[in-house]
């Protein structure tokens, strides 16, 4: 009787489980075959030079995400790839939004930078990482000034509408914005050559060019649009070193390491609180406590940022001054447990807050002098208290960057 109860009892159990599977594995295919729709929308949060993007050919442009009903073409698939082929910069594309649906589909919105086509592309199945239809584009590189450059005054070639100053190289980002609509009132300034950039697409280059006479129209310029001042040999113009010089940062150039911001040489933009912010346990290594990560960023909140609105959204239509000064660059505070902090904030870098040990910063020469400090766009952005700020910060890059560690900067 035993045995019958126990063989019955054991026959259930495998019926029971192989209708289980059954039931299981026609869920899952249930799902599979779910309609696919949106179950999310942001806007991207990436930096402006992160979301320049080229069209490959592998997907088309619509005016929803594909997957949807309803949706229109745009631009065909064969008309992204001649895009992605293409010298003109305007069909380079910014990324602005992101979608993801049931499925795992990740769509971006794009606009072309001339803002005449936008739409939606699929771009994979990973956030911030661009696939399926669209890679990440560079749409510049940098270029080491010439000796002409670097030392010769120039003159706007010819003077009018034609060719203006702009705070990003024109081709390198999304509708950029003139400095000037006319360079005929500066026909006589005197202009410095600090910086030059080649689009990819296209080849020209630009010259970030830097007045005596009116530093207000500082911007870039086609360099076919400047030329040497007659009569300039060249050593009248006191040229900035190319390389660090022993016991001094580098110069300050401008670098459109994110074209778009006025002046070109400034770019930073997104969103911060107080818990982006990266406690360092040395001058060279975050720290990895998590519970004093936590106690840090707490006090700077509540010793340094109290009543700053979070989060702080920031972009370059705001000064370099005023970012640094609400986040609290410079500022000195003690956390739990009685260490005291420094803050640094670097609007161009990853993590725009930096909170260091002032036992690893205190000992800085404040007296090196910063080139770039007292002129240009950075003369014109900063007050005297922020200059002595950014002196400080310089010098703790410098000794970072190329005396290579901290004990040796002790020597």
């Amino acid at each position: 009787m035993n045995q019958q109860l126990s063989k019955r009892l054991m026959l259930t159990s495998l019926v029971a489980a192989a209708l289980g599977g059954i039931l299981m594995g026609h869920s899952v295919t249930a799902n599979a075959k779910a309609p696919e729709k949106i179950v999310s929308q942001t806007a991207l949060k990436l930096k402006a030079s992160k979301r320049n993007v080229e069209p490959n050919g592998k997907a088309g442009l619509y005016t929803k995400p594909s997957a949807l009903k309803g949706e229109r073409v745009v631009l065909s698939k064969k008309t992204m790839k001649k895009m992605d082929r293409s010298e003109d910069a305007d069909h380079y594309l910014r990324a602005y939004r992101v979608a993801r649906t049931n499925h795992r589909k990740v769509y971006y919105k794009v606009v072309t930078f001339d803002g005449k086509h936008r739409g939606w592309v699929y771009g994979g199945t990973k956030v911030n990482r661009f696939g399926g239809g669209l890679h990440e584009a560079k749409t510049y590189h940098e270029l080491t000034r010439t000796s002409a450059e670097a030392t010769k005054t120039y003159q706007f070639a010819n003077p009018g509408t034609t060719h203006v100053t702009w705070q990003a190289p024109v081709g390198t980002t999304y509708k950029p914005s003139k400095v000037i609509t006319t360079t005929t009132p500066y026909a006589s300034d005197d202009l410095h050559v600090k910086s030059v950039v080649e689009r990819e697409k296209g080849d020209k280059v630009y010259y970030y060019v830097a007045s005596v006479q009116h530093p207000a129209i500082n911007g870039w310029i086609y360099s076919g649009a400047v030329t040497p001042k007659t009569g300039d040999d060249g050593v009248s113009q006191q040229p900035e070193s190319e390389t660090a010089t022993p016991g001094q940062p580098d110069p300050v150039t401008p670098s459109p390491e994110t074209p778009g911001t006025p002046g070109g040489s400034i770019n930073y933009s997104g969103k911060f609180s107080h818990t982006d912010a990266q406690v360092y346990r040395t001058g060279m290594t975050q720290e990895t406590d998590k519970g004093i990560v936590s106690k840090v960023q707490k006090a700077y909140k509540n010793n340094v940022i109290k009543d700053l609105v979070e989060p702080f959204q920031y972009d370059q239509s705001m000064a370099l001054a005023t970012v640094s000064q609400k986040l609290g660059h410079g500022k000195r505070f003690t956390a739990e447990g009685g260490r005291n902090y420094v803050v640094v904030v670097s609007p161009t870098a990853s993590s725009i807050v930096k909170l260091v040990p002032y036992t690893q910063v205190k000992w800085l020469n404040p007296k090196a002098a910063v080139s770039g400090l007292n002129g240009g766009i950075l003369g014109m952005l900063v007050n005297e208290e922020l200059k002595k700020q950014i002196q400080t910060a310089a010098n703790l890059y410098y000794k970072l960057n190329y005396l290579g560690s901290w004990s040796s900067c002790h020597q």
